[in-house]
């Protein structure tokens, strides 16, 4: 038991752990050393044999080669008295006789092991055996002398040698293991078993915080930080123990003092402690008469069973509420309930605290007071106009159905809203927020006086009414709003302007079309006052082309003045190669309110920022001459005084097209060879006119004249002759560039127009 109790001890185990460590350390040690000292024996007696049979042979060399036998024995006397794992050394060869030094009784038998040497000293394989004798032969030269010096090398001798030297070596390192172990023993000692022999001492007889801080003043270091952290833990546990103390007596005393009946109760349902508003509710005579009494006895039989569930729900959460009814005597009280468990250590229930509330009168005012708010909300759902009360925190006090409908929300999600000015209208879509809000909040601040303001919403239009709230004494207790639609007089007043709007544009487009005599002229006005006088993101034309490389010729405007939709290529080519056929097609206006669709046109469309588009078609007497469309942009739509309108100017449009087409054609006839299909003189002599009305721009001309054209207008009929001068047009257009003008002036001779040139380049041209 005893043994056991030493063992149990920090101390102990300390010691014993660095005892037992320095053990394990020291015998791996001694095993390591005793295998690296087996390892390196073979490979030093190998290397110390080699270096002497070595220094034999230098030294026989050095002999003269009539040298006797006494002169060759000395010499190997001397290394074999150096060497002790030699034991013997004989010379053999020569003239003379085997040189023989040391005892040669065991050289031979099998149990001798042999190594041969070359005649330099270098191992011809084989080694030196440490558990037998190893017989070394080491032949040499000596003046034409062929000798052979052999040794005797004593293998088990050297391994008893190494091993007394190891044992040696080893017993020094366990005397000076033992030597520090029992340093750092008495150090622990001093340092460590010391201080915190004393430190669990203290702990053992549950001293107070002092007896740890003058402990903590003797030691320095770690154990003295530890000493002072200690006793200031059983300070504040003593503070913390002092402040539940008077905590518990605060809590018995608000708990018999506590306004509201509290009662405890233990699992079994029975009163364990009561508080005196207790014994008021149930009409006992003091606490006494309450306890040991079921608490379930003051409950009305039909409301017991929410008693048992709402205990029940403490099972898994801390604490539960619930509403009953007392039966006292021949009273009936309404109360709140609040329940609340306290459980033990391992977390089971050890008892019930129930806090019993009477609340017959403020149920009494909440019922009066609930009747009146339905009266209340029953004349404020019967007006027609939308009701809002908000009170003086900012809430939502009351308001009609029809403000629930109009903001598209249920009544019930409105209750005590918090009613923000920049949030709470936004459904509605005020065109011209921020002007709507700096009014509102005007509106807003003014408790003195109501005030009203008129503005247009994507709903409607509707007049804002701000009604302040006065209490008796005059104090703002909310403000009342009330919003009335006013659409369908907006509606008609907008109407008549829309309609006076759209006979002004028609006038503006049909003044403007007047005198045009190009097309390219017409759809450039007619773009720009469209764009002008309808109010829309963009506005553009596509028309067939009959002659030339281009399908269509198109124009948009979009606020920054006619142009060509040359930039935009991927929008040109889905308009000639899918919108238009799609609208050409159809008989009435197209409308795409939403260019979501998966169609080509409609990917193009979004990219150059569309997002709604109605197109139609451009009909003449005969076949359908293009397309006109028009386009929003930034999500706002197209109105059906846009689409009224392009319905109106496409039949105008259309015959106006084909009158300027016809009037174009009839121009370009009159200025047109009917032989060559150039250019014709009067065609060139405009052309000359126009660039001699811009200065700085230089022009030249060549005139080419095709000589003695008399004679094959002789040789050949009429018909042949312009069939010479129409080869000849072609070859003259054919090597011109596409900048430069070709006509046919007179006769046999052409004009080249050169915009641009200059006199050399018509020199190089003409050459």
């Amino acid at each position: 038991m005893r043994l056991g109790r030493l063992w149990e001890s920090l101390v102990s185990r300390v010691v014993f752990t660095l005892l037992a460590g320095g053990l394990v350390l020291s015998a791996g040690l001694s095993v390591l050393e005793w295998h690296r000292s087996q390892s390196l024996l073979g490979i030093d007696l190998q290397q110390r044999t080699t270096i002497t049979v070595r220094n034999l042979q230098s030294g026989l060399h050095g002999l003269r080669a009539d040298a006797d036998a006494q002169a060759v024995r000395a010499v190997l006397s001397v290394f074999v008295s150096r060497e002790h794992h030699i034991r013997a050394a004989r010379l053999t060869g020569g003239v003379h006789e085997p040189v023989t030094v040391g005892d040669w009784s065991d050289g031979v038998g099998e149990q001798v092991a042999v190594w041969e040497l070359s005649d330099v000293g270098i191992s011809r394989g084989g080694s030196v055996a440490l558990d037998r004798l190893t017989f070394v032969r080491a032949p040499f030269r000596q003046q034409e002398q062929r000798l052979s010096l052999e040794l005797l090398v004593d293998g088990p001798g050297a391994a008893a040698a190494m091993r007394q030297k190891l044992y040696t070596g080893l017993g020094t390192m366990w005397l000076l293991l033992a030597m520090m172990t029992l340093m750092g023993l008495l150090l622990l000692r001093r340092w460590f078993t010391g201080p915190l022999g004393d430190v669990v001492e203290l702990v053992a007889v549950n001293a107070g915080p002092e007896p740890f801080h003058r402990l903590g003043r003797r030691q320095v270091g770690e154990f003295g930080q530890l000493c002072g952290a200690i006793a200031g833990m059983l300070e504040r546990i003593t503070d913390t123990a002092r402040q539940l103390e008077q905590r518990e007596r605060a809590f018995v005393s608000l708990y018999e003092q506590a306004p509201a009946a509290m009662i405890s109760i233990d699992t079994r349902g029975q009163i364990i402690q009561a508080n005196r508003r207790a014994t008021e509710l149930f009409r006992a005579e003091n606490t006494a008469a309450l306890i040991g009494r079921e608490a379930t006895a003051f409950i009305m039989p039909e409301d017991r069973a929410r008693l048992t569930q709402t205990i029940e729900r403490l099972t898994y959460q801390d604490s539960s509420s619930c509403e009953l009814r007392l039966g006292i005597g021949p009273e009936r009280v309404d109360c709140r309930l609040e329940a609340a468990v306290d459980r033990d250590e391992d977390g089971a229930s050890r008892s019930y605290r129930l806090s019993l509330t009477d609340v017959s009168r403020s149920k009494a005012l909440r019922r009066e007071l609930e009747q009146q708010t339905r009266l209340l909300n029953l004349v404020i759902d019967h007006m027609s106009d939308a009701i809002l009360l908000v009170d003086s925190s900012g809430k939502v006090a009351a308001h009609n159905q029809q403000l629930a409908n109009l903001l598209q929300l249920s009544g019930e999600s409105l209750a005590g809203q918090r009613f923000e000015l920049t949030e709470f209208w936004d459904v509605l879509g005020v065109q011209n927020k921020e002007q709507f809000l700096a009014r509102m909040r005007r509106i807003d601040a003014d408790m003195s006086r109501p005030a009203q303001e008129r503005f247009e919403t994507r709903a409607g239009v509707f007049l804002f009414q701000g009604i302040p709230v006065q209490d008796a004494a005059g104090k703002a207790v909310g403000r009342l709003w009330v919003v009335q639609e006013t659409s369908p007089q907006e509606n008609s007043r907008k109407l008549i302007n829309q309609q006076n709007q759209q006979l002004q544009l028609l006038k503006s487009v049909s003044e403007g079309l007047q005198g045009v005599g190009t097309v390219a002229v017409l759809i450039e006005r007619v773009t720009q006052r469209l764009y002008e006088g309808m109010g829309v993101g963009a506005i553009g034309f596509a028309l067939r082309e009959d002659a030339g490389e281009r399908r269509c010729r198109q124009l948009m405007h979009r606020g920054a003045g006619a142009y060509l939709l040359e930039t935009n290529r991927a929008w040109v080519d889905a308009v000639a190669s899918d919108l238009m056929p799609r609208v050409l097609g159809s008989k009435d206006v197209a409308l795409w309110t939403d260019l979501g669709v998966k169609t080509t046109w409609a990917t193009a469309a979004r990219n150059v920022g569309f997002t709604c588009l109605a197109a139609v078609r451009l009909r003449g007497t005969a076949d359908a001459q293009g397309i006109l469309w028009i386009a929003q942009r930034g999500g706002e739509r197209l109105e059906r005084h846009h689409i009224v309108m392009i319905e109106t100017l496409a039949p105008l449009l259309a015959a106006r097209l084909q009158i300027a087409q016809l009037t174009h054609n009839a121009q370009q006839a009159e200025l047109t060879d009917p032989v060559t299909g150039l250019p014709n003189r009067e065609h060139f002599e405009q052309l000359l006119s126009q660039h001699s009305r811009r200065p700085g721009q230089a022009c030249a001309v060549v005139v080419l004249h095709v000589d003695q054209f008399s004679q094959v207008n002789e040789m050949l009929d009429h018909d042949g002759a312009d069939a010479v001068l129409k080869t000849i047009a072609d070859a003259v257009l054919g090597s011109c560039r596409r900048s430069t003008f070709v006509c046919r002036e007179t006769g046999p001779a052409f004009a080249i127009v050169l915009p641009g040139a200059t006199t050399e380049q018509a020199t190089q041209l003409a050459g």
